[in-house]
């Protein structure tokens, strides 16, 4: 009887996983789409146009996970992680207070999808080493506090 339980352990971990890794993959497919097309409008959470926080909160939306619209408080929606993942969220920090000031979605070691202020539409950037937090989110639709 216990070896049945384990395997069934292990076949939930399983599909699990695989449920999350469909999720993130979405998320990352779908904001793939407006690198290069969507701009930075202050507040704006759409296609249209979005701010930073704006971005990540309208990319889990679209697989069930709820973000609030604020990169300080999105920094509070899931834990903080030594060893990022595909899909964590990566947070820019002050100094002084820890408080996060931008964000935007870790993709791999060296680079991140995100939008800034200026001229410049979403897109690629690579991860600077100064200051940043990466936060992982409970990918099974609600945020952990």
């Amino acid at each position: 009887m216990d070896t049945i339980v384990t395997q069934h352990n292990d076949l939930v971990k399983t599909i699990v996983l695989q449920k999350n890794t469909k999720k993130i993959d979405k998320v990352i497919s779908n904001l793939e789409t407006h690198v290069g097309k969507t701009w930075y409008v202050f507040s704006g959470a759409s296609p249209m146009g979005w701010d930073c926080s704006g971005m990540t909160m309208w990319a889990y939306s679209l697989v069930g996970i709820p973000l609030e619209h604020r990169a300080s408080i999105q920094q509070h929606s899931g834990k903080s992680v030594k060893t990022p993942k595909r899909g964590d969220l990566v947070l820019f920090t002050y100094k002084v207070n820890k408080s996060a000031y931008h964000v935007g979605i870790y993709l791999s070691p060296d680079k991140m999808i995100v939008v800034v202020v200026g001229d410049k539409a979403s897109n690629f950037e690579k991860i600077k080493k100064l200051g940043y937090e990466v936060v992982e989110l409970d990918l099974n639709g609600k945020t952990v506090n």
